[in-house]
């Protein structure tokens, strides 16, 4: 099964790399404006991304008949929340979970 991680460029993390987490061991790296495929065995996964002590959510994979998933990755923190006070302050400590977003994205036609 292949993993492809499609990260668009950000102003947010522009010069950062995110750490690929695929059941708990680091298996990639991918910088703004890349594309990373990973190859994986075709059981359920779990997977997400790190920067520093910040992740994104788990995305849990459990159907293994599919040969190709493809997941956008970027920063959760960015646009007008910038601008609202304490909002940095909850990204770096209850939510450094969430600073991160890691989703499928929609199969194409």
């Amino acid at each position: 099964m292949d993993l492809t991680f499609v990260r668009p460029k950000q102003n947010s993390d522009v010069l950062r790399t995110y750490h690929i987490i695929i059941d708990g061991k680091k298996c990639g790296k991918i910088k703004a404006g890349e594309e990373k495929t990973i190859t994986v065995s075709n059981s359920p996964h779990e997977i997400y991304l790190r920067i520093d002590w910040c992740t994104s959510n788990t995305v849990t994979i459990t159907d293994t008949t599919r040969t190709k998933i493809i997941f956008s990755c970027y920063n959760s923190y960015s646009g007008p929340r910038l601008h609202i006070p304490f909002i940095p302050a909850l990204y770096l400590t209850p939510w450094r979970n969430k600073y991160l977003t890691l989703e499928e994205m929609s199969p194409q036609s």
